[in-house]
């Protein structure tokens, strides 16, 4: 299948999982456009307002990220600077919108390998970017889950923490030298394969080895994970600023990087479509209306969109100077050139 035939499919999937979420999730009488627009409690210039405020906390959250790369990449001995990989951020909200989530970290990889030469080190330090993210939001987790508003019968508190533990727990498979030791026993059987895969895999365990003494690295890149997950916390609890939701503000701390974390599942482009579901089922469950919901979710996706359009123009924008000058400072093989 083609890759336009996938992406086709992806969309009508979205489109199909979305009417699926307001015919069965949101109930007859709330489907009118009446209905779905009384979910705005606000006047259009103070929804404006939090939908900007909104865009600002995701640009921020760009920001944070850039510089967590940035930080991690030096602290593994490789060279970068802050503006292109910002960029990259960018460009792969946009792809992680049109593609499968993980393809946004993959061009944030080929970017940075293209700039630095040093595509084992960057493949080490993006893998354990992915997991110093779990451990951010396990550790939101483990602040908010406590304090949820739940009745005697319903209380989930203690297999919540239990997640919550694991996923603060996973950087230390990398991090911990039993972790590296027992991923190094695999490069034998990734050499029988392909020696040229085992030697990038052996250089990313190299640079999580160098980062890994780097305590003051280590620190600031996981409070900077603990920031990247908070910051769509309060993204959608500026978006519901402007609608008629009662829920209390400690479950968007949990509610919401748990259908972020559900959403990775490339069924759909962007989540569409499974992001209301979800929305509508989380946090219908803590007591808001559907309708609330799914234009919370909306709200939040056109966010997202924002984002997108901006990382389309960047990438727009880079590929065009990249074909008008031949990729200036770049050698045919794709290594950096010298002077």
């Amino acid at each position: 299948m083609s890759r336009s035939a996938r992406l086709l499919l992806r969309g009508a999937a979205g489109l199909a999982l979305l009417a699926l979420a307001i015919r069965f999730a949101v109930p007859p009488e709330a489907r009118s456009f009446a209905a779905f627009t009384g979910a705005w409690t606000s006047s259009p210039a103070a929804a404006l307002g939090w939908f900007a405020a909104a865009c600002l906390c995701f640009g921020a959250n760009f920001a944070v990220g850039a510089l967590r790369f940035v930080a991690l990449l030096r602290g593994a001995g490789v060279a970068v600077e802050f503006a292109p990989i910002l960029r990259a951020y960018v460009i792969a909200g946009f792809v992680s919108a049109v593609l499968p989530a993980g393809l946004g970290d993959v061009y944030r990889f080929t970017d940075a390998r293209r700039d630095t030469g040093r595509g084992g080190e960057v493949l080490g330090i993006v893998v354990l970017e992915r997991l110093l993210g779990l451990g951010g939001l396990g550790a939101i987790a483990l602040v908010a889950v406590p304090f949820l508003p739940l009745a005697p019968g319903q209380d989930v508190r203690v297999p919540l923490l239990a997640c919550a533990a694991l996923f603060v727990l996973a950087p230390l498979c990398p991090l911990h030298p039993a972790g590296r030791a027992l991923l190094r026993r695999a490069l034998p059987l990734v050499s029988a394969i392909s020696s040229r895969l085992a030697g990038a895999a052996e250089r990313a365990l190299a640079a999580v080895d160098t980062v890994s003494e780097r305590r003051a690295v280590l620190v600031q890149a996981f409070g900077a994970s603990v920031v990247m997950q908070f910051l769509p916390v309060v993204a959608v609890g500026l978006l519901s600023l402007a609608l008629d939701s009662a829920v209390p503000a400690i479950w968007f701390a949990v509610v919401v990087p748990a259908v972020t974390f559900i959403a990775i599942v490339p069924v759909s482009l962007a989540g569409i479509g499974v992001r209301e579901y979800l929305y509508i089922s989380f946090f219908g469950a803590v007591g808001m209306r559907p309708e609330v919901a799914l234009a919370l979710s909306l709200s939040t996706l056109a966010v997202t969109l924002v984002w997108a359009l901006i990382g389309l123009a960047l990438f727009a924008g880079r590929a065009g100077r990249a074909g008008r000058a031949g990729r200036p400072g770049q050698a045919d093989d794709g290594e950096p050139r010298t002077a």
